[in-house]
C-alpha cells in the first residue's frame, strides 16, 4: 500500500511551526529528549517554550503544525489570535523647559516649553496629555486623578509649544481651566501623558510668582492712611476729653469750712444746753413727733443742691450701687488714675468734716462684687486704718453690701489683680454684747502691709433703728478710740453710705461737741453733713434716734437715774423707715441739670450718653419715700431704641 505523501511545508513556516502576521526572527525550540522514531510510540515530548518581542497595540496570528513522524508530513495548524495593549508611557527627555520670552505679568503668568518630542510611543501611541499646577508640590499618587489640568491636548504634534501658565487661555471649562496665578506664591507645574491604559506624570518643576508692582505700593498707601486717621482720630479724642472733662480732671475735693453758717432763710435757733437735754428732747418726741417733723423737713429744705457730674458720667454709673445717691463732685474722693483706663479714680464715697478735724471721715457705698478692688484701694491709697460697717452683706433678701473680706478659716488670701493688695483676716472676734464684731485684716502691696480693724454692727435692724441707744454709743465710742494717731480717715459705710452712715458719723461728732461746749445741735451736725453728701441721716426715725443717743450719752456721763424713765415715758424709736431707702430724693441727673446749664450740654453734644439711656435700674437700686413711710417704688429706666 502506497504511503501517503505529507502535506507541503508552508512558505511562511518558521522552525517551530508558528505563523505570524507580523514576520518574526525568533525561534522557537524544543527542549529535553526529541520523540523516538516509533509508530506504535506515542510522542512524548517536553513543553515547548517561545520567547518572542512582540508590538503595543497590534494583533497576531498564531498557527501551530505537527510534523508527523511516519508517514511524513505537516498536520493541519492550529491557529490561535492575539491582540497586544498599550503599556506605561515614558519620557526620552524633560518635556517641559522654562521659556526664555520676557513676561510682562510676572506676578501672575508663567511662561514655558512644553516638548512633545519627547514623549515616547514604545509602549502605546501617545492619545492625550495634560500640564497640572500645583501649591502644595506634593507629588499625586500615579494614576490618580488630580484636580483640573491648566491644559488639555490631543494632539501630539511633533515640535515644542509655547504655553503661558495663568493666562486664563483656554477659558476655563469642565476639562481644563488656566486659573490665575498669585503674586509672590511658590508653584510647582508637570506634564502628564496618556497612552490608551496608563498614564506617566513627569518630573516636578518649580516656580515662585514674583509681587505684585501695585503690592508695594498699596501697603505703603495703606500704612499711610491708617497711620493718618488713627493720628485724626487720637486728635479728636484728646481735645473732646479736654473740652468736655477737664472739669471733671479738675474736680478735686475741695476743703469746705469746719464752722459753717445756716442759711438766711433758717433763723430758728435750735442749739440745746446740755443741762436742758432731759426737757426738751422729751418735749420734741411728743405729740407725735410734730415738732420734729416740722424741724426735719426744715433741714431737707435748707440744704443745698450741689453738681455730681463726675458721678453720674455713663462710666461711672455702673459704680453706683443707687443712681439717685452721688458724690458731689467738690467732696468726691478722689484716687489715682490708672494710665489708660478713663474714671478709674472714681468711687462712690465722699468726705465728711468731723467736729473739729477736716475730712476726719470717708462715707462710702457698701462695695459690690465687682468694685472690691476699688473699695481697698481707697483704703490703701487714703491712710484708713479703721473700717466701721453698720449694714448686713444681705438685708430681708436683698444685697445691701458684699463680702469684701476673706473668712478667718479660708487658707488663702484675698488677692485684687488690678491694685496688686492682699487682704488676709487675722482675727475675727465673738459677737460683742452691744451687737457688733470686730476683726483685724492685714492688708499688703509688695513688702509693705498695714493693720485694718473692721467693726462690724450686726444689730442695727433691716428697715429700722438700733434696739438701744446705748449699743450705738457703745460702738461709736469703740470706733473712735480704735483710731491710730497716723490714721488719716475712718471709713464708715452701710449700703447706700448716707442712712446708718449719717447716723453714727453724727454721733460721733455730737459726742466730740458735747465734750467741748456746754450745748449740742443736732440740726447744725446734721446739716453740714449734707454739705458733704447728700441725705446723710435720711429718714425722721433716724433723726430722732440722735436726739434719744444725746440725751441718753448726757445722762450717762452725769450719773443721772432718771435716764431710763425719761426714755420710757415718751415714744420708743420707731422702727419702720429703712436707713438705706432714699427719701424724696431728686435724681442726681437733675440737680446737676439745674445747677449748671452746661451739664445739659454735654449730654446733647453726645460726647456723653446718658445713664437713662444705657442702664436698666431695677427697685432695689431707686427706692424712695412717701410721707415719711417705707413705700418702695421701683424705677426702671429703659434704653431708648435709638
Amino acid at each position: 500500500m502506497a504511503t501517503p505523501q505529507a502535506p507541503q511545508r508552508p512558505p511562511t513556516e518558521v522552525s517551530s511551526g508558528i505563523q505570524s502576521d507580523e514576520e518574526t526572527s525568533e525561534k522557537c525550540e524544543i527542549s529535553g529528549d526529541t520523540c523516538p522514531i516509533d509508530k506504535r510510540t506515542q510522542c512524548n515530548c517536553s513543553l515547548l517554550h517561545c520567547s518572542i518581542e512582540l508590538k503595543p497595540e497590534t494583533e497576531y496570528r498564531f498557527r501551530l503544525y505537527a510534523e508527523n513522524c511516519e508517514p511524513e508530513g505537516l498536520s493541519k495548524p492550529a491557529v490561535r489570535k492575539l491582540t497586544t495593549t498599550a503599556g506605561i508611557p515614558f519620557f526620552a527627555d524633560k518635556p517641559l523647559l522654562r521659556s526664555d520670552v520676557e513676561n510682562d505679568k510676572p506676578d501672575k503668568t508663567f511662561p514655558i516649553i512644553i516638548d512633545p518630542r519627547t514623549f515616547r510611543h514604545d509602549n502605546g501611541r501617545i492619545r492625550k496629555y495634560e500640564i497640572h499646577v500645583r501649591k502644595d508640590c506634593i507629588k499625586p499618587e500615579e494614576g490618580k486623578p488630580t484636580s483640573l489640568p491648566v491644559f488639555f491636548s490631543q494632539d501630539i504634534p511633533d515640535h515644542k509649544i509655547a504655553f503661558v501658565i495663568g493666562e486664563n487661555r483656554p477659558p476655563c471649562t469642565n476639562i481644563s481651566c488656566n486659573f490665575e496665578l498669585t503674586p509672590v506664591t511658590k508653584y510647582c507645574f508637570f506634564v502628564r501623558i496618556y497612552t490608551s491604559r496608563s498614564s506617566k506624570d513627569s518630573a516636578f518643576e518649580r516656580f515662585e510668582t514674583k509681587e505684585s508692582p501695585l503690592t508695594t505700593l498699596a501697603l505703603v498707601t495703606l500704612a499711610l492712611v491708617s497711620v493718618l486717621v488713627v493720628a485724626v482720630v487720637v486728635v479728636l479724642i484728646l481735645v473732646a476729653y479736654s473740652r468736655f472733662f477737664s472739669f471733671m480732671k479738675r474736680s478735686i475735693s475741695i476743703d469746705l469750712p469746719l464752722v459753717v453758717a445756716l442759711p438766711t432763710d433758717v433763723d430758728v435757733e435750735r442749739r440745746i444746753l446740755v443741762h436742758d437735754l432731759p426737757t426738751c428732747v422729751p418735749k420734741l418726741l411728743s405729740q407725735n413727733k410734730m415738732d420734729l417733723k416740722q424741724e426735719f423737713s426744715l433741714l431737707q429744705a435748707a440744704c443745698p443742691i450741689k453738681p455730681c457730674r463726675y458721678a453720674s458720667a455713663p462710666a461711672n454709673s455702673p459704680k453706683n450701687r443707687y443712681i439717685n445717691i452721688l458724690p458731689f463732685d467738690e467732696t468726691r474722693v478722689r484716687m489715682k488714675e490708672y494710665r489708660y483706663i478713663p474714671f478709674s479714680d472714681y468711687i462712690n464715697a465722699s468726705y465728711i468734716h468731723g467736729y473739729d478735724k477736716k475730712r476726719q471721715f470717708i462715707a462710702c457705698q457698701g462695695p459690690t462684687e465687682l468694685y472690691i478692688d476699688d473699695f481697698w484701694r481707697m483704703v490703701w491709697e487714703k491712710n484708713v486704718h479703721v473700717i466701721a460697717m453698720v449694714t448686713q452683706c444681705v438685708e430681708k433678701n436683698k444685697n445691701k453690701c458684699c463680702k469684701y473680706w476673706p473668712d478667718r478659716k479660708e487658707p488663702s488670701e484675698l488677692h485684687l489683680k488690678l491694685s496688686r493688695l492682699k487682704v488676709q483676716t487675722m482675727y475675727e472676734s465673738a459677737p460683742h454684747p452691744a451687737g457688733y464684731i470686730t476683726r483685724r485684716f492685714k492688708l499688703s502691696k509688695g513688702k509693705k502691709s498695714r493693720i485694718i480693724l473692721h467693726f462690724h454692727y450686726v444689730s442695727w435692724p433691716d428697715m429700722g433703728c438700733p434696739q438701744s441707744t446705748d449699743d450705738l454709743i457703745q460702738f461709736a465710742l469703740a470706733v473712735k478710740n480704735a483710731v491710730p494717731q497716723e490714721s488719716s480717715h475712718t471709713v464708715v459705710h452701710c449700703s447706700a453710705g448716707v442712712g446708718r452712715t449719717g447716723t453714727l458719723i453724727g454721733l460721733s461728732n455730737l459726742i466730740d461737741e458735747m465734750e467741748v461746749k456746754e450745748s449740742v445741735d443736732v440740726f447744725h451736725a446734721v446739716y453740714r453733713m449734707r454739705l458733704h453728701r447728700c441725705n446723710m441721716v435720711q429718714t425722721m426715725d433716724q433723726y430722732a434716734f440722735l436726739y434719744q443717743c444725746v440725751l441718753h450719752y448726757y445722762l450717762k456721763m452725769t450719773g443721772q437715774s432718771e435716764a431710763k424713765s425719761i426714755e420710757e415715758k415718751e415714744n420708743q424709736p420707731v422702727r419702720g423707715n429703712g436707713p438705706d431707702v432714699i427719701l424724696s430724693t431728686p435724681s442726681p441727673i437733675d440737680l446737676c441739670k439745674t445747677q449748671n446749664s452746661s451739664s445739659s450740654e454735654i449730654w446733647n453734644n453726645g460726647i456723653l450718653s446718658s445713664p437713662s439711656q444705657s442702664f436698666e435700674w431695677t427697685d432695689e437700686e431707686y427706692i424712695d419715700y412717701s410721707d415719711f413711710e417705707a413705700n418702695e417704688m421701683s424705677l426702671i429706666k429703659h434704653s431708648n431704641d435709638t
